[in-house]
């Protein structure tokens, strides 16, 4: 059977292509899209954006050749930290804005907190930060675009005042404008559950990284059912395997989380 056929039987199943990097730099962007439509993956979610392009395609020739192999390209991770320039800071996210756009991309995200020591923190830091993020989410709104927020653990295990970072940022950016990808394994390595956060802030988690240390499931450490029906019940509508990881080779691993996942009763 082919990729395409294989779709009709599996489930929606989303990848963050960052899993595939190195096979990305050693067989080529194409070859990589081709094994995760065989694979079974339907979603894209990707990591490769700079100046314009798009795994140095045009976004248009990238979607084409995404869709070729059985994939949506539905999701992307850009990253800028908030300079001292924020005239330049607004340029760069409106062309990356413009150019995921052009794909028909849902979600722009940025995959990590903008800032280096981040046990000197301060509550001021983190309103600035959000104020940047909010006024990028309120720009990626205008494009028919949402704007997120990937977390990794550091931001649970740094506090300002007692108060976990991430709490803070749930408080202070604009919930109409920024929504939260969070990633259920570096929010355990925090010390946290996910399901606790999804019971608390209810919508806030529309799109969840799905990731363990190696393969999906493969630890046994993380509850991923419980996770899965929290998620659904406070509104998840899109998540991604991520492989930071891996016990084989990137695309052993990669296909280990799929078939995992899709043979789960729990997802749906």
């Amino acid at each position: 059977l082919s990729a395409c056929t294989n779709k009709v039987e599996n489930k929606e199943i989303g990848l963050q292509l960052y899993s595939l990097r190195d096979d990305v730099d050693s067989l080529g962007i194409e070859k990589v899209l081709e094994e995760v439509g065989l694979m079974g993956y339907s979603k894209v979610e990707l990591a490769g954006y700079s100046d314009g392009l798009i795994y140095g395609m045009e976004p248009l020739a990238f979607k084409e050749l995404a869709e070729l192999h059985g994939l949506k390209v539905t999701s992307t991770h850009v990253a800028r930290n908030r300079t001292k320039d924020p005239e330049a800071d607004m340029a760069f996210w409106s062309k990356a804005i413009e150019a995921h756009a052009a794909m028909g991309v849902e979600y722009i995200v940025m995959p990590a907190y903008p800032f280096g020591g981040m046990d000197t923190i301060t509550l001021e830091d983190v309103k600035l930060t959000c104020e940047y993020f909010n006024e990028v989410g309120k720009m990626a709104a205008e494009a028919g675009l949402k704007f997120g927020y990937h977390n990794h653990h550091y931001e649970f295990l740094n506090t300002v005042d007692g108060t976990p970072i991430y709490d803070l940022m749930l408080e202070h950016l604009d919930e109409a404008h920024v929504f939260f990808q969070m990633d259920v394994y570096w929010t355990t390595v925090g010390g946290y559950d996910p399901v606790d956060y999804f019971k608390a802030y209810p919508g806030r988690f529309p799109v969840l990284h799905i990731k363990d240390h190696h393969a999906i499931g493969a630890s046994g450490k993380i509850d991923f059912e419980a996770i899965f029906e929290a998620a659904y019940e406070q509104g998840m509508v899109d998540y991604y395997v991520e492989v930071e990881e891996y016990a084989g080779t990137p695309m052993e691993d990669v296909k280990q989380s799929f078939d995992y996942l899709n043979s789960a009763g729990f997802v749906r």
